[in-house]
């Protein structure tokens, strides 16, 4: 974690979507470390569906597979918001449609310091969806 600016993540409103209590938590403690806003997190497609409809949201940290459902109707309302995603997997790139590869994916367990790199890498992009 060196040299993260801590600005680049400070009042972000980082979605999180995983279904994994544990995975969720741990994420949930970095996320609150880096400042980030989080919203969430939930475990239900339907649920984080109903949260980008009523949220302003920065990021997003999204499950794959979400209690046995994809999270592609998701990704796709996040990319038709301009909303950056990063999806985590246990089933590999391959889990992630074509037209959805340019997301960043992290396999699961999800390595912390490749998250905070992936998350610099998306904040420190121009923001259109706000």
């Amino acid at each position: 974690m060196n040299r993260v600016d801590p600005a680049i993540f400070e009042r972000t409103r980082v979605l999180l979507v995983e279904d994994d209590f544990r995975q969720a938590a741990d994420l949930v403690r970095l996320m609150s470390a880096l400042d980030c806003k989080i919203i969430g997190p939930v475990a239900r497609l339907e649920a984080a569906l109903e949260l980008v409809a009523r949220k302003a949201i920065d990021g997003a940290i999204i499950d794959m597979m979400l209690a046995g459902k994809s999270a592609v109707p998701l990704l796709m309302l996040l990319e038709s918001r301009k909303v950056p995603a990063i999806v985590t997997t246990a089933f590999g790139r391959a889990a992630v449609p074509r037209q959805l590869r340019h997301i960043p994916c992290l396999p699961k367990p999800i390595n912390l310091v490749r998250l905070i790199t992936s998350m610099e890498a998306m904040f420190q992009r121009p923001r259109r969806g706000r």
